[in-house]
């Protein structure tokens, strides 16, 4: 056995796990943080960092030799003279931020402020007395006060005034200004020191008893005494008298390069010699002998938890309760210069280094214990704690280790193991502690170990798992099947017996006197009444490696798989919970559970955990996934990957949980776990359209042709910058927010135009929200067919069109009541003019016959034949006016044959004597022209017959080059031409359908009569 003496350093980490943690807790070594460093391969211009500030809106500020530098945790933007024209230099000295949130910094070469995102350089042309910035300070009436090589400068509304040697000054070269609870100045010069009360300045020096050199701090200590730091010794100036203190008084080291108060009132000096303290007019000092890293302490910084950092020329200290912590190039640290120390507002330590980069170091949730706190080797397999409260753990290649009461012993092959790798460990009832290694089976109790091996009974010298259950039977889990030792034996049972695999990893049992057992590629067994029963993947186990085993406190069953997930079996039904379903990972090596109901779970990527209830509500089918929150090395861990040994992992009796890992053994204290209840600064960054950038800070007008916006944001929280989460919303576009994981950049295209807002907020590592986030407002013009004038003119435009189509339609409407009239009015002529007239004819014919009957039945007999061809006539007459073809009598004969035919016709067996003319060159007119002639001749001859009592009508047709002329001329009676109107009222529509027909064929229609002299109708066609 070899005893590992860590008291101090085992001490202080049994006291960290069961103290409430705070941010960068006291207790726990400068080693035990996390601790990240960046240099210029991880995105610094240049690897000296000079000073560090956080600034209101949350981002770092790193003063550099090659630029300022704005880092959030994950990303490093530099301004420099080559991307910003008002920084002309890029050696930055001083950072400074005033209380309107300006920032400050001093080059060599001007000064610059950065005011709502715009830098601002100030030279001597704005009235600045020198450009190598020295020092600046903001005053209790807001002037920024400014020290150059050259003067002094107080800039005021918009202007600088400058003190120099002329008003008083002891010297033009400045270094620091600091100003008294009475609101006066003092001011660090190279000549000397100098107070300034507003009106005139006060120069001390030897003869005011001020030591001569220079002063390199000053302090005003709570109660009002003014402490200054110099090259010989330290001053403190009260009731308007100096005292100096030097090393003959018991000071380190005449020169003095930091002053501090810490909480309790104590004064520290840092000095070339080591710290001292000044307490009740004493002087104690603090050297390398008592476990300072340097002699020559530069910086000295108090946390919000007491502690106090000492920046050295030989590393990082932390001095607390007089003891010393170092932390040096040979633990990690980039440099051991130190020249910058801040503390952020979460609590973590950043540290500027010269020529080393950026370092930060940040509390724990975990605390993980190595071969730096003594471990015999980092690579831990099993963890387990037997009844006097010791922790055992097995390990690869250092065997096996006992963490009790301040020390680690440990335990290897010289003790008696068969084998230095630890896979498996169990307590028996006697209080035996057994050991499974890949050698066989080790019994230790009362300082000796005992092995036993196939050679003694069991299945496989590979021991994975070993459980006692309730009856103290031990059951040992091997590559070769499952064996139980009762009584001095062993029984193997094995797939012969019923067990699905012989490789058992994981065994648990239950009071009913079950034996659960976990195989590599057999599922999960159970073993009750000398009976085997499987649930495989065919019974719908997730996967067939299963690696551990948990009963809780209800009774269910958990079953962690290597590939599969998680499993839970209750009342025979089992339900499996993947990555799919929300679980972080789907290898489960451990399952432990803490008193908030909370599943712990070990995996290759890490530790995490989800809420039991939660995971009975997904099984129950309440909820639709599950949340599982993950650790890593960010949150503490040696190393993400956990290991798989029996047990792998536990509950010790103070409810912490031991993980082992790849590098060491991982514990956490759930019920005092740290939570950042800090939530992250949020900015927006970045606002593009369309390849256009926009002021984040002020309400935009988009153009109407933008088409993708693109937002850029950050969330400011560097206790794990990279488990910062986003929600995002477009208010105006989206309904509700959008969970954009840890993305930081979003863009929309093509959104309509309107009034918008983008809102984006954060959450940090724990999930404490910043509701408020950021916000950027903005109009997006619509194009011009998207504006209220085309909408107004569409609409104008929609109703003319309806009122064209209105219009449209009524005349179609109209013009097909036109047709049906017109139509109409044809059949009504037709009927005139083809069947009333052809009427006539017959009736003229049967009165005829009438007539002729009684004296020549001869005579009536021709008559009736007339008649009756006078009806086939009219017949086919109707059949053509229906149809609207042309009339038969045209189809067989010119014009003028069918005016003759038609009067011979309607003469035929009258005294009526007709006389045809034809002069000029007789032709075929249109179809048209002759219908319609033809029937104006026929009404005219008809009328004539009818009501004239003619002895002799007269046809002619006349045939001239440009027109036809048709005249019926009769001998009758005559009438009066004011009669037309009369005739057509009472039924008579000849003359009013001569008219009509003469319209349509363009005619003009001429009637002449008068009673006793006859009648006359011509008609004057124009023909082409």
């Amino acid at each position: 056995m070899r005893s590992v003496s860590r008291k101090a350093i085992c001490l202080a980490c049994l006291a960290l796990v069961t103290r409430q943690i705070f941010a960068l807790a006291p207790d726990r070594k400068i080693a035990q943080y996390i601790h990240d460093v960046w240099r210029a391969e991880n995105g610094l211009p240049q690897n000296t960092v000079r000073d560090i500030l956080q600034t209101r809106d949350g981002y770092i500020w790193l003063a550099t030799d090659e630029g300022l530098v704005r880092f959030d945790g994950l990303h490093f933007t530099v301004f420099d003279k080559q991307n910003t024209a008002a920084i002309r230099s890029n050696n930055i000295q001083v950072l400074y931020e005033d209380r309107q949130a300006n920032l400050w910094i001093g080059t060599d070469k001007g000064l610059v402020r950065l005011k709502d995102q715009r830098f601002v350089c100030y030279s001597t042309a704005e009235g600045l007395s020198n450009v190598n910035i020295r020092s600046i300070y903001e005053d209790h009436r807001g002037d920024i006060w400014v020290g150059t090589l050259n003067g002094l400068n107080r800039f005021r509304d918009g202007r600088f005034d400058v003190y120099t040697i002329k008003n008083g000054l002891p010297s033009n070269s400045i270094n620091s200004v600091y100003e008294d609870r009475a609101g006066s100045l003092w001011i660090n010069t190279s000549g000397g020191l100098a107070r300034f009360d507003g009106e005139r300045f006060t120069t001390y020096g030897i003869e005011s008893g001020f030591p001569a050199g220079t002063v390199t701090a000053v302090l005003q200590s709570r109660d009002g005494d003014l402490w200054f730091g110099t090259s010989g010794g330290l001053v403190r100036f009260k009731d308007d008298r100096f005292t100096t203190y030097t090393t003959k008084d018991g000071l380190a080291n005449n020169m003095v390069w930091a002053l501090c108060e810490d909480h309790a009132g104590n004064l520290w000096i840092g000095t070339d010699g080591g710290l001292c303290l000044f307490k009740e007019g004493r002087l104690i000092s603090y050297t390398t002998r008592d476990g300072l890293s340097d002699n020559s302490v530069m910086l000295i910084r108090e946390d919000r938890d007491g502690n106090l950092w000492l920046g050295t020329a030989g590393g990082l200290t932390r001095f607390k309760d007089g003891r010393f912590d170092v932390y040096t190039a040979r633990d990690g640290l980039s440099n051991n210069v130190i020249l910058a120390i801040y503390e952020d507002r979460e609590g973590n330590l950043w540290v500027g280094t010269e020529a080393g980069g950026l370092n930060v170091f940040k509390d724990t949730k975990f605390i993980t214990y190595d071969s730096r706190d003594g471990l015999s080797d980092d690579m831990v397999w099993t963890v387990y704690q037997s009844h006097d409260g010791s922790i055992w753990i097995g390990t690869q290649s250092g065997g096996l280790n006992r963490f009790k009461d301040g020390s680690i012993a440990v335990y290897t092959t010289e003790d008696g193991l068969p084998s230095n790798t630890v896979r498996a460990l169990c307590e028996d009832h006697e209080g035996a502690l057994w050991i499974g290694t890949p050698r066989g089976l080790v019994r230790f109790k009362d300082g000796r170990f005992r092995t036993y091996t196939v050679q003694d009974g069991l299945s496989s010298d590979a021991i994975w798992a070993i459980h006692e259950d309730s009856n103290g039977q031990l059951w040992i889990g091997t590559l070769g099947g499952l064996t139980r030792y009762k009584g001095g034996k062993f029984t193997i049972y094995t797939t012969s017996d019923g067990l699905s695999d012989d490789a058992v990893l994981a065994i648990q049992s239950t009071p009913d006197g079950a034996l659960w057992i976990g195989t590599r590629n057999g599922g999960l067994n159970l073993f009750k009444d000398g009976k085997f029963t499987a649930y495989t993947t065919e019974q719908g186990l997730s996967d067939n490696n299963v690696r551990a085993i948990y009963r809780d406190r209800e009774g269910a069953l958990w079953i962690g798989t290597r590939r599969g997930g998680l499993n839970r079996l209750k009342d025979g039904r089992l339900t499996s919970y993947t990555t799919r379903e929300g679980l972080a990972d789907d290898c489960v090596y451990q399952i432990l559970e803490d008193e908030q109901n909370n599943l712990w779970m070990s995996c290759a990527k890490g530790i995490f955990r989800v809420n039991r209830q939660e995971l009975n509500a997904f099984a129950e089918g309440k909820i639709e996934a599950i949340h599982s929150i993950s650790y890593g090395t960010e949150d503490g861990m040696g190393s993400r990957e956990c290991n798989g040994g029996q047990p792998a992992g536990w509950r010790s009796a103070d409810g912490r949980l031991w993980f082992p890992t790849m590098k060491g053994v991982t514990v956490i204290a759930p019920e005092s776990m740290k939570i950042n209840r800090t939530p992250p600064s949020v900015v927006l960054e970045q606002v593009i359209a369309d390849g256009t950038a926009y002021d984040p800070t002020q309400r935009a007008e988009l153009p109407a042709n933008t088409s993708r916006i693109e937002f850029q944001y950050t969330g400011l929280s560097f206790a794990a910058p990279e488990k910062v989460r986003f929600k995002y919303k477009l208010e105006g576009f989206d309904k509700d927010w959008i969970d954009a994981g840890t993305k930081r950049t979003v863009s929309y295209t093509n959104i309509p135009p309107g009034n918008y807002k983008f809102r984006v907020i954060a959450c940090n590592n724990d999930g404490i929200w910043n509701e408020a986030g950021a916000s950027f407002a903005f109009h997006l013009k619509p194009r011009f067919y998207q504006t209220l004038w085309f909408y107004s003119l569409l609409g104008v435009a929609i109703l003319l069109l309806g009122w064209f189509i209105y219009r449209l339609r009524l005349k179609q409407v109209q013009a097909r009541f036109a047709a049906v009239l017109a139509e109409r009015n044809r059949m009504a002529r037709e009927i005139h003019d083809a069947l009333a007239q052809g009427f006539v004819g017959i009736g003229l014919q049967l009165e005829a016959m009438e007539k002729a009957l009684a004296e020549s039945p001869q005579m009536a007999k021709r008559h009736l034949e007339i008649a009756q061809r006078m009806v086939s006539y009219s017949l086919a007459e109707a059949s053509r006016l229906v149809w609207d073809l042309r009339s038969p009598i045209l189809e067989n004969g010119n014009l003028a044959e069918a005016l003759s035919e038609i009067a011979r016709r309607l003469t035929s067996g009258t005294t009526v004597q007709v006389e045809m003319h034809i002069s000029g060159s007789p032709r075929r007119l249109a179809e048209s022209v002759e219908s319609n002639l033809l029937r104006i001749g026929q009404e005219a001859i008809t009328n004539a017959i009818k009501h004239a009592r003619p002895r002799r009508i007269d046809v002619e047709l006349s045939f001239e080059p440009q027109r036809v002329i048709l005249r019926v001329k009769d001998d009758g009676c005559g009438w009066d031409l004011a009669e037309n109107d009369l005739l057509a009222r009472n039924g008579h529509f000849g003359l009013l359908n001569m008219s009509e027909r003469a319209k349509q064929i363009k005619g003009q229609l001429a009637i002449s009569s008068r009673p006793g002299e006859g009648t006359e109708v011509k008609v004057t066609v124009p023909i082409t």
